[in-house]
């Protein structure tokens, strides 16, 4: 089983990347007939010697009856599912872990769960006790910064919409995942750039820093020219110098692509 794999700790990053996709796969299948499964976990998938992902254990899965667009559930799914709770508590969609009415979109949760620790060696909810995973599940952000630094940029992006406490913000369709992962696996197969994968945080600052590194030198530059055609017997005098600058990444001098002096030097605009 997948516990088992997981018990010597987390698997390389293009093997749990294809093991998500094989069980985003079966999920989708599932889906597609109207099945939810419920209690996905590790220990319900199976991983052959030839690398084929089993998804196994469908005693918790209910057939859902869906409106024409497969997004709703009937008057009677809401009387068996609600106040019920079933599952594997570090599993568990919010949703699920409340005893509230469930439906495919706590797939999506539980494989985001099961893809975290696939890449991490360790479930993003689990804690001492029952009462404990259950309060984490509902409450507690999971610890992104777990995450190797070698996980693409999409990756971390699709782990946030997966384990998206609310449902309204939440990846509906495992079959978008499906496709997210295999762009991921496409991209680290050809050996493709990633995106950056510094924090916004970080990125915001690095783009600060630069643009006070532009300003710095837009303005040695202008000044250079301003003293340039000042008189010689003149160059001691104040020369005033009049800039106006746009915060954001306009205001990087090296990603620039017009820098321009007016004749008299006392103006530098930059875009």
């Amino acid at each position: 089983s997948l516990a088992q794999r997981l018990a010597s700790g987390a698997l390389p990053i293009e093997d749990a990347l294809d093991v998500a996709r094989q069980v985003a796969t079966a999920l989708e299948a599932a889906h597609d007939g109207g099945i939810v499964h419920r209690d996905l976990k590790p220990g319900n998938v199976m991983v052959r010697p030839d690398g084929t992902v089993k998804v196994l254990d469908f005693g918790l899965a209910k057939a859902l009856a869906t409106d024409p667009h497969g997004e709703g559930v009937t008057e009677a799914d809401l009387a068996t599912l609600e106040g019920a709770i079933m599952g594997t508590p570090a599993y568990m969609s919010p949703e699920q872990a409340r005893g509230e009415a469930v439906d495919r979109q706590t797939d999506v949760w539980s494989l985001g769960a099961v893809l975290y620790e696939l890449l991490t060696g360790a479930s993003p909810f689990r804690r001492p006790t029952t009462t404990d995973t259950l309060a984490s599940v509902i409450g507690a952000p999971p610890d992104f910064e777990r995450l190797p630094a070698q996980v693409p940029p999409a990756i971390r992006r699709l782990l946030r919409r997966c384990l998206e406490k609310d449902r309204t913000r939440r990846m509906r369709d495992i079959g978008d995942a499906r496709l997210d992962i295999e762009e991921a696996l496409a991209a680290l197969a050809s050996g493709a750039p990633s995106e950056t994968t510094l924090p916004v945080e970080s990125r915001g600052r690095s783009w600060r820093w630069a643009s006070l590194a532009s300003l710095v030198v837009v303005a040695g530059l202008a000044g250079w020219v301003v003293a340039a055609r000042l008189p010689a017997n003149g160059r001691n005098d104040v020369a005033r110098l009049s800039m106006t600058f746009f915060e954001g990444r306009a205001a990087s001098l090296f990603g620039a692509r017009f820098l321009a002096i007016s004749d008299d030097g006392s103006r530098v605009a930059v875009m």
